[in-house]
Parts: C-alpha cells; sequence; structure tokens
C-alpha cells in the first residue's frame, strides 16, 4: 500500500522530471520498495510484487499477462536478491540495529545499479525499450532510485530523530 501511494504522489509531484517511460530521476517508490524490503524480506518481497503487479497491469497499455508478472519478478527480484546478498555480506540483522546510515548508502547504490541494468535489460529483451536505449535508461533508473531511495531514508531517519527530541 505504502508503494502504491507514494508512486501516485511520486508520479504527480514530479511529472516533469521522467526521463523515458517508467524511469524518472527522483523515484521515491526505489525507496519503500528497499525500506520494505530489509525490514520485511521475503514478505516484503511478496506484497511489493503484487502492488507492483497491480501497478504494471494499470501503468502499461497492452501489456500481456505474463510481461506482466515478469516485469514484477524482475523489479523485486533484483533488489531482493542485493538486499539479501548485502545483510549476509555485512552481517546485518533483522532488527536493523547495525544498520548504519553509511551502509546503507552503499546498499541502495549497489540496489540501484544492479536494478537498473538488470531492469532496463529485460525491458529490451521483452521490446518494451530499444537496445540503443539500454545504458541510458539504466543510468537514469539507477540514478533515480538512489536519489529518491536516500531522500526517503533521510526522511525516515529525520522523523525517528525527532520523535526521540520530542520525547525528551
Amino acid at each position: 500500500m505504502a508503494y502504491i501511494v507514494c508512486f501516485y504522489l511520486n508520479a504527480h509531484v514530479v511529472q516533469a522530471q521522467t526521463v523515458f517511460s517508467g524511469v524518472a530521476l527522483f523515484y521515491l517508490p526505489a525507496g519503500v520498495k528497499l525500506i520494505a524490503l530489509m525490514v520485511a524480506r521475503y514478505w516484503g518481497a511478496l506484497g511489493l510484487w503484487a502492488a507492483n503487479f497491480l501497478h504494471t497491469a494499470t501503468m502499461w497499455e497492452g501489456i500481456d499477462a505474463s510481461n506482466a508478472i515478469g516485469m514484477s519478478i524482475v523489479w523485486v527480484g533484483t533488489t531482493f536478491a542485493v538486499v539479501m546478498a548485502w545483510a549476509r555480506f555485512v552481517g546485518l540483522r533483522p532488527d536493523l540495529k547495525n544498520l548504519t546510515f553509511q551502509a546503507f548508502l552503499w546498499l541502495n547504490l549497489l540496489a540501484a545499479l544492479v536494478h537498473g541494468m538488470v531492469f532496463n535489460a529485460y525491458m529490451v529483451m521483452i521490446g518494451f525499450r530499444d537496445s540503443h536505449e539500454w545504458l541510458s535508461s539504466a543510468k537514469a533508473m539507477a540514478l533515480g532510485d538512489f536519489l529518491g531511495s536516500g531522500a526517503l531514508m533521510l526522511m525516515v531517519v529525520g522523523l525517528f530523530k525527532a520523535s526521540r527530541w520530542l520525547r525528551r
């Protein structure tokens, strides 16, 4: 639900910053995806897949079900694989108490790069992008995901800091 609300908020507030179809230079829902996968892991992936599948079916006119399913799997799966590998590599606890902001930035950067490259390669493979657009759209998507996730995480950290300050 948070993903869909964030997507429509992002789409209506910053419509002018769309570079390619489905690629924005500041994409807040990527932050929702990253946080949901870090916190809820497998259940987060399932919920994000369902939300993205419904969203994909409405966003891409004329898309068949197999492409919508595939796009949703690639969209969630690439970031999920990066989050799980990163959690294992750095020993990230399920409660995220040992997550530092610097570690989050590295995870965010890695997830954005991998997702941008793999998702856009899939889009080329199914014919939704021209092959000559792959690198530019992948870089733009990675930048948008990185900036959107970073901004959302800064908002979350800011809210936690403000709530601690107000409780004093």
